[in-house]
């Protein structure tokens, strides 16, 4: 890139309108941004069906799709398509567009709360809906319902009968056409799988109205703050009345027995009392049929969108939960539905809003489970009485230390509070390490002009030929039919803006910039951008404070071409038209300037109260003072300078004539002066959030109330995540800007964060992979203690600035390539430098250790083979012997930089019943997520609450309960007997021939009294009758042992395992250890095995693919004490039937029997010559569970499980055969069927479920 002279100034202004206001230079660098926008363009893949930009088409295949399909392997599907389940097909022609409120009517499940404000004055009469997203859905089996059904609430001022456009804001959404119903309802009978077997109610569809709004029909309240009688000129006058801006709130809603309670304090009325909404004539229709379970968003199991939205999914294919031979992860199957061509996805009012909901909650659902994993492995189990204890003083060392350990995890959740302050952190140590920045530049968006923007839209040619007034209000719709394309343009435009121009232009060198939405949610950007040739901003000296503005207003400046220019009928609009065809002119750049750049004091955007006063002033400090040459000030209240451009208008914004003629919109750039004014910039603008937050420690008080004791911490974390998560609402192009995977903050350097805590107290860290499964990871600064050979004198601060480490192989060290900038290092925490400070010991130890090369973190108080006996007095020596390079964490005794405090009070925020009311009090209430976040519910619904206890009072005073022994009392009063069902002789005529020999085997020996030990293989795939096999011989031996206790025991590595046998498990028959070394037992605890064992002769162990080779060791050892007669002999002489299937569940922490590798544990060779002893073998080969020609293809699947060798063909048939395929009704037939889960919190979770259900 060539390097710009940065003292080239612009081109005179020379009282001529018609001249050119850029350097030829500047008019090369807009023309070749602008040809890259125009030459933007929407392409079409033909094999994902997706439409969208910078697709990299080759043959009419996209980028993204030849990358999924690369080591596709040849009877596989392509990734996107129809036969992988991700064509979502068309929406049928004859098929009649929908209302919101008309989509809800006939949808299944409802998963959100829509809140409409009516809203007048600062908003010109601009709605707003709230969607207050749901964690779970209602699932309905009768439609449609009734308007008074939904959760639907307006809010609106007293007086909104007054004006007729409050009137008419929603009433667009609120129209119902019974035909169009009707239609829908016909359709998605018959086509949608999710639509069978509901019951479409010709007495609830006749008492909607032909076609006519129902806006009257739901919940209303008026709020407290009438509107004024003068309202003023209405913005945008050709914009529909009744078109609304629109936001969410993710996971706030509580379960329904807390919606009444929820809307009763936003009206203001006491629990129990009803919101007259319904209308009498209602009262005769039966309430719609709810199912007893809802939808869990994160289930796999369920269809919910296309149940939520039957509109984008007619024919219900293609829903997230559809069985798929190539998986798809949930963000990316939202931005192949955003991006499918026809854009209804996109366009859809409330499908972003959910998906995006979900997205979110799976992410702190995610981090909340790696935080309690990693926090509980360092400081071990935490208990709900902990947490209360820990938060009796909230500013505790304790909870603190909990909360920041949360805040760190949530910081990597987009969009939240914890994530913008590690990004201000970020910045800041942007700051440290490249020193001070060469400007701050704001760029604001003209999304309601910008043609660049609008010919990617529908009617772009229409959009044209419109007059200004009109044109903006077809923007206005465009634009909220299509945030999807509004926000990639944004974030398109700035990307190229900042890469052709400003890099060019101010030879940038680094930036860090972030975006932000604003106002009615749209894109803005602001940044800071370090340049090459910009002046020093060494300003405490007056020479350099006059070179510094004398080079800056080359660039900055505040002049107003025209400062009396009043706009001319007819004129067009100077950010609407096509810039490579427009002259490039003062005339044309005073038409931008005065549109945008001027300021305009409101007290809704900049008025304030100064602190301790009654004055109010603009905090941008305007009007400014005119001005004939710029200058470098310091204002009042500010510990820094600040630039102050040349000017001739009072209101006038900086600006600079490229940046505003490029970009045509408004831009603020102000020069930075130190970097006391970046750490302010970081303070104010980076982290900053929308409304008044509460501290941590308030929130963490505010949750306990509702924190599970099933899983306290994991319960508490859970929830704090989302309450940071949900501190305000997101706008539709926020939200599109997150599903479409836009960065939310871009910078030049890698980011490094180092702990400069105490070796000990850093440890190892939990790294999550996917969304389960975690893994331990050895820290940075481990690493570089155990460093190779080769860079013995590699320093700390070298290796974390410049060095990479291969994840496969640790010993192998690469240098960054030459163009590689050496990254950024984060340090927290950041010690005090002051010499007299408690921390100042510390602050040395982190200057040592990331300055000397070093082994072992003891050796760094030790210089030149002198030990020191502090790291302050080591590090004093380094200091006047040592020359080292700067490792920006600071000198000692250099002065803290904090931001200056405000002058000005609190910014004002127009009183919000939704903010103030409804999000607080959602927040508080206990909504109950049906699985890591659930409180205890038990106890606390209606049901629980209306029942009378008073005869169970004292029923359950048993003294076991008190004393926690109750169980094992029980299990002494009820021995369990080993005896088995009685089976006729005759049933042995039904075993097949390979069940037949080993129950002749068995049968034979016992009756003839061989003393011979047998010890047997039995294996044989699922559905073989091993069970049954096993069933029937016990019996038999049961009826020839006579009086005699049974001869055959049965036991399984599990307890479910020996359930199915009726068995018992080998740890309790044997008393093995669980969780420590084996030992002999006791003369007592041997007596007891003894008795037990008496009459056994015959042991079935099942399951031996769960059996390892060290607990078969143990079960030889055990019964060779139990039989001592027999003690030289394996397993005591005892016959063993091992049975099983190897193909099915390995042993966990213990290598299988069949394990034949090398072996170094004593058990595990004992118990591998052990298992050699197995002489015999019975292979059972028939499938005896799926009988029948028409269950071939289901025993094929099996035994292809068995052997992980899956066919396309049975996938496709066992696909068939999950829960999202079946109905209502067949699902219903599951309700009472044992479920396997293969983790026990996944079996509590659905015990706790299902008791939270019982009636």
């Amino acid at each position: 890139m060539e390097r710009r002279d940065f003292e080239l100034p612009d081109p005179d202004w020379m009282r001529d309108l018609s001249h050119c206001p850029l350097s030829d230079r500047d008019k090369e660098l807009l023309e070749k941004f602008w040809t890259e926008l125009e030459n933007d363009r929407m392409e079409h893949c033909a094999r994902c069906q997706e439409t969208w930009f910078d697709m990299g088409l080759k043959g009419g295949i996209c980028k993204r799709c030849i990358a999924r399909d690369k080591n596709k392997k040849e009877d596989e599907p392509w990734f996107f398509s129809a036969e992988n389940q991700l064509d979502f097909g068309l929406i049928p022609a004859f098929l009649p567009q929908l209302t919101i409120v008309e989509e809800m009517l006939i949808a299944r499940v409802h998963v959100f709360v829509n809140v409409m404000q009516v809203r007048g004055q600062q908003y010109k009469y601009r709605g707003h809906i709230v969607h207050f997203l749901r964690d779970v859905g209602k699932v309905y089996s009768q439609l449609p319902l009734l308007p008074p059904e939904l959760d639907v609430i307006l809010l609106r001022p007293p007086t909104a009968s007054e004006h007729a456009h409050l009137n008419r804001q929603f009433r667009r959404q609120f129209r119902v056409r019974r035909r169009c119903l009707q239609e829908w309802l016909n359709f998605l009978s018959n086509n949608h799988p999710g639509y069978r077997g509901i019951t479409v109610c010709q007495k609830r569809m006749s008492v909607l109205p032909e076609d006519g709004d129902v806006l009257d029909q739901v919940a209303t309240a008026a709020v407290t703050d009438p509107l004024s009688a003068n309202l003023g000129n209405i913005e945008n006058d050709d914009v529909e009345p009744d078109e609304v801006d629109q936001s969410a709130v993710p996971d706030l809603l509580p379960e329904d027995t807390e919606m009444e309670a929820l809307r009763s304090h936003v009206l203001g009325e006491e629990r129990g009392e009803h919101l007259p909404v319904r209308p009498s004539t209602q009262h005769q229709l039966e309430m719609p049929d709810i199912r007893r379970t809802p939808i869990n968003e994160f289930n796999h199991s369920q269809a919910l969108l296309s149940l939520a939205f039957p509109t984008l999914f007619p024919r219900g294919q293609a829903d997230f939960v559809e069985p798929r031979l190539r998986p798809i992860k949930y963000a990316d199957y939202i931005q192949h539905a955003l991006r499918w061509h026809d854009g209804r996805f996109a366009r859809h009012p409330t499908f972003r809003f959910v998906v995006f909901n979900t997205l979110m909650r799976a992410q702190a659902r995610a981090k909340s489970s790696y935080f309690v994993k990693e926090y509980q492995q360092r400081q071990g189990l935490i208990t709900r009485d902990d947490l209360l204890e820990a938060f009796q003083n909230p500013e505790s060392a304790e909870a603190q230390q909990l909360l920041n350990s949360i805040n760190r995890q949530t910081a990597q959740l987009r969009g939240t509070r914890p994530y913008w302050y590690r990004k201000r952190r970020e910045l800041e140590s942007y700051a440290y390490n490249l020193d001070c920045p060469g400007a701050f530049i704001t760029f604001s968006p003209a999304d309601l002009h910008w043609r660049s923007l609008y010919q990617h839209l529908p009617q772009f040619q229409d959009w044209q030929e419109l007059p200004e007034q009109q044109r903006m209000g077809m923007s206005s719709k465009l634009l909220r039919d299509n945030p999807h394309i509004a926000a990639w343009h944004f974030y398109r435009r700035f990307g190229l803006f900042r890469d052709i121009v400003l890099k060019q232009k101010f030879n940038v060198t680094d930036y860090w910039n972030r975006y932000e939405w604003q106002g009615r949610g749209s894109s803005h950007c602001h940044g800071l951008f370090w340049m090459d040739g910009a002046p020093s901003v060494d300003l405490e000296n007056e020479h350099l404070r006059k070179e510094f503005a004398r080079i800056w207003r080359f660039h900055v400046t505040a002049f107003n071409p025209e400062p009396a220019r009043v706009r001319q009928q007819g004129e067009g609009n100077p950010l609407a038209v096509n810039p490579l065809q427009h002259p490039l002119t003062f005339q044309w750049l005073s038409q931008v300037l005065n549109r945008c750049q001027r300021h305009h004091c409101s007290e809704t955007y900049c008025l304030r109260k100064k602190k301790g006063s009654e004055e109010i002033s603009c905090r941008f400090f305007f009007p400014r003072d005119t001005r004939d040459t710029a200058d470098v000030v310091r204002r009042q209240g500010q510990s820094y300078f600040s630039f102050e451009a040349a000017r001739n208008d009072s209101l006038m914004n900086h600006y600079n004539r490229c940046l505003s003629l490029g970009w045509l919109a408004n831009i603020d750039i102000s020069p930075c002066t130190s970097l006391q004014a970046v750490i302010n910039y970081a303070a104010k603008y980076c982290s900053k959030m929308e409304k008044r937050t509460d501290s941590y420690a308030s929130m963490g008080r505010q949750i306990l109330p509702y924190v599970s004791h099933q899983n306290p911490l994991l319960s508490f974390a859970s929830r704090l995540m989302n309450k940071l998560l949900t501190e305000r609402d997101f706008s539709g192009q926020e939200i599109c800007h997150v599903l479409l995977n836009c960065e939310l903050q871009e910078g030049t350097r890698v980011i490094r964060a180092v702990d400069c805590r105490p070796y000990e107290q850093q440890g190892r860290s939990l790294r999550l992979q996917g969304d389960h499964d975690d893994a331990e990871v050895v820290g940075i600064y481990e690493k570089y203690l155990s460093r190779p050979p080769l860079h013995e004198e590699l320093t700390y601060l070298d290796f974390l600035a410049n060095w990479n480490t291969s994840k496969r192989d640790g010993r192998k060290w690469t240098r960054w390539s030459r163009q590689a900038k050496p990254r950024v290092l984060y340090y927290f925490p950041r010690y005090k430098s002051n010499h007299q400070h408690h921390q100042y010991d510390d602050f040395c130890r982190v200057k040592l250790m990331l300055a000397h090369p070093h082994r072992d973190p003891n050796e760094l108080r030790k210089i030149n083979g002198v030990e020191y006996n502090s790291y302050a007095s080591a590090a004093e020596f380094c200091y006047g012997n040592h020359r080292h390079p700067d490792d920006y964490y600071g000198t000692p005794n250099a002065e803290e930089r904090r931001p200056d405090p405000d002058e000005f009070e609190e910014e004002f925020h127009e009183p919000d019943l939704l903010e103030e009311d409804w999000l607080e009090l959602a927040r508080q209430l206990p909504d109950c997520p049906p699985s890591q976040e659930a409180i205890d519910l038990l106890g606390r619904r209606d049901i629980d609450i209306q029942y009378d206890w008073t005869p169970h009072v004292g029923r359950y005073a048993d003294p076991g309960i008190v004393q926690g022994d109750y169980w094992r009392q029980r299990i002494e009063q009820n021995r369990l007997y080993m005896d088995v069902e009685d089976m006729p002789l005759e049933v042995r005529d039904t075993l097949n021939p390979e069940q037949r020999i080993v129950y002749d085997t068995f049968i034979g020996h016992f009756q003839c009294g061989s003393e011979e030990q047998i010890l047997l293989h039995v294996d044989g795939g699922g559905g073989t009758g091993k069970s049954y096999m096993i069933k029937v011989l016990s019996s038999h031996l049961q009826r020839l042992a006579g009086n005699r206790p049974s001869p055959i025991w049965r036991a399984a590595p599990t307890g479910v395992a020996s359930n199915q046998i009726m068995g018992t498990t080998l740890h309790s028959l044997l008393r093995l250890p669980v969780d420590r070394a084996f030992t002999e037992l006791s003369p007592a605890d041997a007596n007891a095995v003894q008795n037990k064992l008496r009459d056994v002769r015959y042991l079935v162990i099942d399951e031996k693919s769960m059996l390892g080779l060290r607990q078969l060791s143990w079960i030889d050892k055990r019964l060779r004490q139990v039989f001592p007669g027999r003690a030289t002999e394996f397993f005591g002489g005892i016959s063993i039937i091992l049975v099983g299937d190897f193909f099915q569940l390995p042993p966990i922490a213990n290598k299988p029997l069949y394990f034949d590798g090398p072996l170094k544990d004593l058990h595990e060779v004992s118990g591998q010559t052990a298992y050699r002893a197995f002489n015999h073998t019975v292979f059972l080969k028939k499938v005896q569970r799926q009988q029948g020609g028409d269950q071939a293809g289901f025993r094929l699947a099996l035994e292809e499980l068995r052997g992980l060798k899956l066919s396309i063909e049975s996938w496709k048939l066992l696909s068939q055969r999950v829960q999202v395929k079946l109905s209502q009704r067949e699902e219903d037939t599951f309700d009472a069927a044992l479920r396997i889960y293969s983790k026990k919190a996944r079996v509590n979770e659905y015990n706790y479920e299902h008791l939270v259900r019982l009636k």
